[in-house]
């Protein structure tokens, strides 16, 4: 196995298949078994039946097409939420002139969009809701911030939204509605903070904060 090995070209590994240098070693596995893999594995259950050129074509094109349909679904919905985002924005300016007519257009109150949406304290334990699905719970946290100003992954939060930190990852695969570094999904941020729309945050008491968190 070591001569075989010491053959192979340089950057290439031997990996699990039915002629691997195991299999040239020892021979070709007997039928319903699978050296390595214990009992119960057939030859079926590890390496399957490969597909054809044309077949693996097709399946990658498929998976593609998927991809691009879910990516397409995924931006209309953010395009949706920061339209919805604009004009709750433009109720709220219609509230404060209206709710002040003696106040000049400069120093009219200002009412935080935060405010108006959700009454959420820092430390507040919080559910993330699935943009998708808005009754599915992707993730548990802890609001870290509500100040427009906050930066989270280099980018400010700005009205309605929030920063929280991933305590339990419920929906692993979900998307960041905000990605940034090695952060795409749920699972990635998980004991990070993400950036969050609040009108899919929900208040949760479903989990204890953690002491670390000041």
């Amino acid at each position: 196995m070591n001569e075989k090995r010491e053959k192979l070209p340089e950057g290439s590994q031997d990996v699990p298949s039915e002629n691997d240098i195991l299999a040239q070693v020892m021979g070709k596995d007997k039928y319903g078994r699978v050296r390595m893999y214990g009992l119960g594995v057939s030859q079926s259950d590890v390496w399957g039946r490969l597909p054809s050129r044309k077949q693996s074509h097709r399946i990658a094109m498929e998976w593609k097409a998927n991809c691009e349909q879910m990516e397409e679904r995924f931006n209309n919905r953010i395009d949706e939420l920061k339209s919805m985002f604009l004009r709750h924005r433009g109720r709220e300016e219609s509230i404060s002139e209206t709710s002040s007519p003696a106040t000049s257009i400069n120093h009219r109150p200002q009412i935080t969009s935060t405010q108006l949406l959700r009454p959420f304290r820092v430390r507040d334990v919080v559910c993330l809701k699935s943009l998708m699905n808005p009754s599915e719970t992707v993730a548990k946290g802890i609001i870290q911030s509500i100040d427009p100003s906050t930066q989270v992954g280099g980018e400010e939060l700005g009205p309605n939204w929030c920063e929280v930190s991933i305590q339990v990852a419920v929906k692993k695969d979900e998307r960041l509605i905000r990605s940034y570094g090695f952060h795409k999904t749920i699972y990635d941020a998980y004991g990070a903070t993400v950036a969050w729309p609040c009108p899919y945050v929900a208040i949760s008491t479903n989990i204890q904060k953690r002491s670390t968190i000041r």
